[in-house]
């Protein structure tokens, strides 16, 4: 049978174009993290400013990464010169989303395994289970995590802190004022 096996391969080739296909669309219907930070009434200001300053582009290079998205009250919590700081300068922004994210879609077990995680912005973030609920940075993770098109998306009430830090004015290299 001669013929068999270049039918075989054609055969070959078509089963994995369309496993391909499946798993390219089944992958495309989850949400962006843009999305999904929308869909959350509770991260509108994250969105906001993740949208507002284009850091949603930079994430292209990044590759499939984790998210922890401080909430609404979270960002709250900032002093008016932290928050305005952030809006007018894109650099701290972006360490502050660079200290949120890590590199790699991370389930939530796999990160209930971990002792740290090493943030983009090369800061480490403890990881702790205490009384059946994963912490990151010593923050409580809200709820299951968001699974988004290129990661997951986990919910936290407080912007985590670098060890050894502070406040948010230690992370971002502002000058403290008394």
């Amino acid at each position: 049978m001669p013929n068999a096996n270049p039918l075989r391969r054609t055969l070959a080739t078509l089963t994995g174009i369309a496993l391909l296909l499946v798993a390219s669309v089944a992958f495309a219907q989850r949400p962006t993290l843009e999305e999904a930070l929308a869909a959350n009434p509770n991260l509108a200001t994250v969105q906001d400013l993740i949208v507002t300053s284009g850091y949603i582009a930079s994430l292209d290079d990044l590759g499939r990464y984790t998210f922890f998205a401080p909430t609404d009250a979270a960002m709250a919590s900032l002093s008016e010169d932290e928050f305005a700081y952030l809006r007018r300068d894109r650099g701290a922004l972006d360490v502050l989303f660079r200290h949120h994210m890590i590199q790699g879609a991370v389930p939530p077990d796999a990160l209930a395994r971990m002792d740290a995680v090493t943030t983009v912005e090369w800061t480490r973030l403890a990881l702790k289970v205490r009384n059946g609920t994963l912490h990151v940075g010593g923050v409580p993770i809200r709820s299951e995590p968001v699974r988004i098109d290129r990661g997951y998306l986990y919910v936290i009430d407080q912007v985590l802190q670098p060890q050894g830090a502070t406040d948010v004015k230690d992370l971002l290299g502002l000058p403290v004022v008394d």
